[in-house]
């Protein structure tokens, strides 16, 4: 976990009265995605990824930081989709990169791991086609057949498991 910077903005929640507001590092990770991040496969591959409000809403909330602490409130998630709805490439490929490569933690080691090696793959597989197909992941990432290494940042690595 780390430490809320400069880029924890608030945000307004409105699920039920009274609405809260919320410090999030969630509009970070929205920027990155949006950014960065490409459609890794199908008939968008290679075009930059939008996120769906939905998305966008669902990531500000995890990304929500505790004042009392300025750390993350969240430090798992649990997060059930019926198919194609971006559970794999956003949920899993495009976070494993945000932490990787964004992420203020000083030697990160993200491990792409699943149930099935199936599912592993799939989560490492997009990763690693987004750094070939992205320019701006091309730039700071090295992928190779089970890892992604990050340019000017020692010990940064994606692994697959």
């Amino acid at each position: 976990m780390t430490t809320a910077t400069a880029e924890a903005r608030p945000v307004v929640r409105r699920r039920g009265p009274p609405a809260e507001v919320r410090r999030t590092q969630g509009f970070r990770v929205i920027r990155f995605i949006e950014e960065c991040c490409v459609h890794p496969d199908g008939p968008l591959i290679g075009r930059p990824i939008r996120l769906e409000p939905w998305q966008k809403r669902d990531l500000l909330a995890l990304f929500e930081v505790d004042p009392a602490t300025g750390l993350r409130r969240y430090s798992e998630a649990l997060i059930g989709l019926p198919k194609k709805q971006g559970k794999t490439t956003v949920f899993g490929s495009c976070l494993a990169l945000y932490f990787a490569i964004v992420d203020d933690e000083p030697s990160p080691l993200v491990t792409a791991a699943a149930t099935s090696e199936e599912q592993a793959d799939l989560v490492f597989g997009y990763a690693r086609r987004m750094c070939e197909l992205s320019p701006a992941l091309q730039k700071v990432t090295v992928a190779y057949t089970d890892e992604i290494l990050v340019r000017d940042h020692p010990g940064a690595r994606i692994k697959r498991l």
